[in-house]
């Protein structure tokens, strides 16, 4: 018989929690924050049905100051396989997760943060789209963020990418902005913008950008007839990857690899593989060095390439970096509509040995 004699609670595992957070939980895993002085940490939580253990791993061991303190929501979206973190010490920044598991082993586990130009109170997942609340001296405004994978923008093999975009299509019932050519001037009138068009950025469906200036709260104009082309409108933003240090990592004596101090080692180039790619910078710092940068960009003559439209390009990039591994940031960003998809990244290195190790 069921009753408070014969029933009792026993825990299995007993772990750190932020209680003003709630869980969610993402297929067969709960996802939980936890405090660590002035950041936050992610637990991983699961059961194994085979072994019947109950189990927690920590997300974040290898970014322990990164998400910064007062989690105040957490959402997921399994289909997505993304989990999206806002805090209250950082109102206009997301912090994401993202993970891919083949079978039973986890083969991506990669934090990254998207800052906004206003303040985030508030999101949630249906379906691939985050849904954000945000606030600003406007007021409050809905917005929509879509995190699917693959998707291209229609006719198209690639995404232009533009924060608060709006599709102009000749024809379409949908439009919001109108067009009128001067042909005196030259210069066609944008006009029916829902916000301001500041720092607005024009590029028609064929990836070719066109400058824009503004003239009003709701219009602005371009050089050229655009009356009859379809474009997007939106504001540009910027791409940020750095790369962790290129440390050569010696065997060691039970068949593993680690770092040596007993090594000089000089970074001398570096080469990036990307595939259906537009733009990007390679910025390399140099310690007590002026920054460097180098840009690439997609062919302007070739005999598959069309005038005034992109064509996706496929390649290596190299650039030199001539520092030592702890004294040389390299960054690659990108603040085009364009797209960038980073496959792999090699270093070729100068290293001298001072010793050489041994296990006993």
């Amino acid at each position: 018989m069921l009753s408070p004699k014969t029933v009792a609670i026993a825990p299995v595992t007993e772990y750190d929690i932020s209680d003003t957070t709630q869980p969610i939980a993402l297929g067969n895993y709960i996802y939980f924050t936890f405090k660590r002085n002035e950041y936050e940490g992610v637990y991983e939580y699961f059961v194994d049905n085979n072994t019947e253990t109950f189990n927690s791993e920590e997300i974040t061991q290898q970014i322990p100051k990164y998400i910064t303190a007062d989690v105040k929501r957490i959402a997921g979206s399994q289909a997505e396989n993304t989990i999206v973190i806002g805090t209250s010490a950082d109102a206009k920044t997301l912090f994401v997760y993202k993970y891919y598991w083949s079978n039973k082993e986890k083969i991506q586990s990669a934090w990254m943060k998207f800052t906004f130009d206003r303040d985030v109170r508030g999101f949630d997942f249906i379906d691939s789209n985050l849904h954000l609340l945000t606030a600003d001296s406007e007021g409050l405004h809905l917005e929509q963020l879509t995190l699917e994978d693959g998707i291209k923008d229609t006719g198209l093999d690639y995404t232009l990418y533009l924060d608060s975009r709006v599709d102009h299509t000749v024809g379409s019932l949908d439009n919001i902005l109108s067009t009128s050519y001067d042909a005196a001037s030259k210069t066609t009138t944008i006009s029916g913008f829902p916000y301001d068009p500041t720092d607005v950025e024009i590029y028609t469906k064929t990836g070719h950008k066109v400058v824009f200036t503004r003239t009003s709260a709701t219009a602005g104009t371009v050089v050229g007839d655009l009356t009859s082309k379809d474009f997007f409108a939106g504001k540009s933003y910027n791409m940020l990857y750095r790369f962790s240090d290129q440390t050569l990592k010696q065997p060691t004596e039970r068949g593993g690899r680690s770092a040596s101090d007993y090594a000089f080692q000089t970074i001398r180039n570096g080469s990036i593989n990307y595939a259906d790619t537009g733009h990007f910078t390679v910025e390399v710092t140099p310690k007590y060095r002026d920054k460097y940068t180098y840009a690439f960009n997609p062919d302007s003559v070739g005999a598959n390439l069309i005038l005034n439209a992109f064509t996706p390009q496929n390649g290596h990039f190299r650039f030199p970096v001539q520092a030592q591994p702890e004294d040389a940031t390299i960054e690659v960003v990108s603040d085009s509509a364009l797209p960038v998809k980073l496959l792999a990244a090699e270093f070729e290195s100068m290293m001298i040995p001072r010793s050489r190790r041994y296990g006993a």
